[in-house]
């Protein structure tokens, strides 16, 4: 794709209308002209085979130019986002939301269609993007399942950086927690299994945490102990003492 040199400052809103696309099932869903404009967008140019899934129009006027758009050439699949401040529609939450998180899995699901693609693939991801806290659910689509296999989850920055043992239950399920990111898993026993699966750093709830008490041996302990009046002699001595002062002063002063 040939792109022009400079960014378009200003409100560009999504137009309503959906292109013929890869995408377009699923975003056919969203009503893009009611969310917040993007803040900029490159112009860019589409390839010959390309094909483009959302545009955007400066103010609501003049030409539509693309946001989204991607091409496939021999099992090489590209998308590209032309427009910047889509981070923003993640924080604002409802419908803004939503949409981010459609587009984001829309892409995601048709660029692993290109990586899996006539392979038959038996180990594959229920959702290729989960929000944080919510587990990466594996399915073992064709045979019977393993009751345990390796798969290592690799990022930009480390490659493997997690590895983890799936244990498949009855159904041919098995779940995996990892930390908000995205990650290129595979298998290292058979390279045919792999793909990508992206975990938000965002969640519609607290996320549960693991929850660790600690016994602790007390520095000092407490006992009540009751004692009843009965059990205190001195108390009667001075009862005793207190009635002989008070007979001794009356007899003083000749009171009966």
């Amino acid at each position: 794709m040939d792109s022009e040199a400079s960014l378009l400052s200003g409100d560009w809103y999504l137009s309503d209308t959906i292109s013929p696309s890869p995408l377009a099932a699923a975003l056919g869903r969203v009503e893009w002209d009611s969310l917040p404009p993007l803040v900029g967008l490159v112009p860019l140019g589409v390839a010959a085979d390309g094909w483009v899934a959302i545009s955007a129009r400066l103010g609501r006027r003049g030409a539509e130019r693309p946001v989204v758009l991607g091409y496939d050439s021999a099992g090489t699949r590209e998308m590209t986002t032309a427009g910047t401040g889509l981070w923003r529609w993640a924080f604002r939450g409802g419908a803004s939301r939503e949409a981010y998180r459609t587009l984001l899995a829309a892409g995601i699901d048709w660029l692993l269609g290109g990586e899996t693609s006539g392979r038959g693939q038996s180990l594959v991801v229920s959702s290729s993007v989960v929000t944080r806290g919510e587990p990466v659910v594996f399915s073992w689509a064709q045979g019977r399942a393993p009751d345990s296999l390796v798969v290592t989850f690799g990022t930009a920055t480390q490659a493997p950086g997690i590895s983890a043992v799936l244990r498949f239950d009855g159904e041919g399920t098995a779940v995996q927690y990892l930390p908000p990111g995205a990650y290129r898993w595979r298998v290292p026993a058979d390279q045919q299994y792999r793909g990508l699966v992206v975990v938000e750093s965002y969640s519609e709830e607290y996320p549960p945490r693991v929850v660790g008490v600690r016994s602790t041996e007390p520095e000092a302990s407490l006992v009540l102990m009751e004692t009843s009046a009965r059990d205190r002699w001195i108390l009667y001595v001075l009862a005793v003492l207190a009635l002989a002062g008070e007979w001794a002063w009356r007899h003083q002063r000749g009171l009966p």
